[in-house]
């Protein structure tokens, strides 16, 4: 039988075929349904609300996921390069600290066969041949000198090197300044004339300049798959619509699997010419991994130890009963939502904590008004030995920029953006996301520090703006 036979076979010129394919970490199901063709050439940009499960999907494709123990597959896929996983460019990838030529070349199959000076001479002038000249004119600097998006563009050559038939590109744009990220986005559109390229971004703009198809995922599956001018021009989903005007949508909670789902099955042998790998399921008892209570849930972590966190949805990845349980197990008494939904308030008030709401868009910063109301009712909880934990989807974007911006809030203006964005980050290296929020940060910390009075009347210091309402 073949690996897609029941449904669907996919085109001749398919790259990767997935049919039925699903993610889950014991029993959340974080990704479910998805059918996708993509061809041999071009670049597919994957588009999606923060933890709706992008990153998920790329990195189980190319293995790097393969090691959790709680990991669960389900449905079909096939890969042209047969025995084969695409290569992956993370987010945060870790360069070596070495020169730009040995981060280049490592990994790659070739380099065995050359004297080290021929491969200096083809690293070189594959380097000119996608305008990258003056990159080759430093091979011999330390990668780590590099600006930023120097060093990013390493990254994604690395793996364009290998000349597989398909890379996976996480977010390559994320932290970077507005006017650096030209080149990746250059790079990224050249080598999708070259082989298929599937990258995951939150910036429409980047997607709009590099995407021949879009792939809108939310609520754990696909919204709409289609040609990047008929999405930008008239989505055909409500999901699709909203996303265009806000950069999000919003998420169905995650739900617990209703029953075992068919795990991946072995095909019958198939001729040579078409036979494809599946994935095989990681066989573990499908319970939420045990986690020291005084941790928190994954993801948790605290800006102010025993007073004030950050923490993703409860029930993200595992039961959100076992995470509450967590979170309750730390002492968090007060849960803020910065979704466009606050979480259960009867839930959590059976842990003991209530439940605020400021509802901010994904991958956005706060308006002004949002923090300094935030900022003035975490004053007044903590005053009151609260314990508050702050959320928002995948507890990063929203909820490290309004925590970094209540660390600037509490120093008085003595922080400028930067050090407060390192800081914050020494807590939690996920915690602000885009460079819209580091902008904010940083003209919320100059306004701390210049103006004070400016935020006067911006935000009520009344406690009912801090009120929790009760569940109904």
């Amino acid at each position: 039988m073949n690996a897609l036979a029941g449904h669907g076979d996919a085109p001749d010129d398919t790259m990767l075929a997935l049919r039925g394919f699903g993610v889950s970490y014991g029993e959340r199901r974080v990704l479910t349904d998805i059918d996708l063709d993509l061809p041999g050439k071009g670049v597919t940009v994957l588009l999606g609300p923060s933890g709706t499960g992008k990153s998920t999907l790329l990195r189980t494709l190319s293995g790097v996921n393969g090691a959790d123990p709680s990991l669960r597959l389900h449905g079909h896929w096939r890969y042209q390069a047969t025995g084969q996983r695409p290569p992956l460019v993370m987010q945060k990838t870790q360069l070596m600290v070495s020169s730009v030529f040995e981060n280049l070349v490592d990994g790659w199959p070739e380099r065995s066969r050359m004297t080290g000076r021929e491969q200096v001479v083809h690293v070189s002038a594959w380097l000119a041949s996608l305008g990258l000249r003056r990159l080759g004119e430093h091979l011999r600097s330390a990668v780590l000198d590099l600006p930023p998006a120097d060093q990013r563009l390493v990254a994604i050559l690395r793996a364009a090197l290998l000349e597989t038939p398909l890379m996976l590109v996480d977010e390559p744009t994320a932290g970077l300044r507005a006017d650096h990220t030209a080149g990746i986005v250059d790079l990224l559109r050249l080598l999708g004339t070259q082989r298929s390229v599937l990258v995951a971004t939150h910036h429409l703009g980047h997607a709009r300049a590099m995407a021949d198809r879009v792939l809108l995922i939310a609520s754990r599956r696909v919204q709409e798959f289609g040609p990047a001018s008929a999405f930008f021009d008239g989505p055909r989903s409500d999901a699709g619509r909203q996303f265009l005007r806000t950069g999000s949508c919003p998420e169905e909670p995650l739900v617990a699997i209703d029953a075992a789902p068919a795990e991946l099955s072995e095909p019958e042998p198939e001729p040579e010419r078409c036979r494809a790998p599946v994935m095989a399921p990681v066989l573990a008892p499908a319970v939420a991994p045990g986690r020291p209570r005084s941790l928190g849930p994954t993801g948790f972590a605290w800006l102010i130890p025993g007073q004030l966190a950050g923490t993703p949805w409860p029930g993200l990845v595992h039961p959100a009963d076992y995470d509450l349980s967590l979170l309750q197990g730390v002492g968090v008494t007060r849960l803020v939502s910065l979704t466009d939904r606050p979480f259960d308030a009867h839930r959590a008030a059976a842990r003991g904590m209530a439940v605020s709401h400021e509802a901010v868009i994904d991958m956005q910063p706060p308006s002004a008004e949002q923090a300094l109301r935030l900022c003035r009712c975490l004053d007044e909880w903590l005053e009151r030995a609260e314990v508050v934990a702050l959320h928002c989807h995948a507890g990063l974007g929203r909820t490290g920029t309004l925590l970094a911006a209540y660390w600037i809030w509490r120093h008085a203006g003595r922080l400028d953006g930067d050090r407060a964005l390192r800081e914050v980050r020494q807590r939690h290296p996920g915690w602000v996301q885009s460079a819209s929020q580091i902008d904010f940060l940083n003209r919320f910390a100059r306004a701390a520090a210049g103006v004070p009075q400016a935020f006067a009347g911006l935000a009520p210091r009344a406690s009912q703006a801090c009120a929790s309402p009760s569940p109904s």
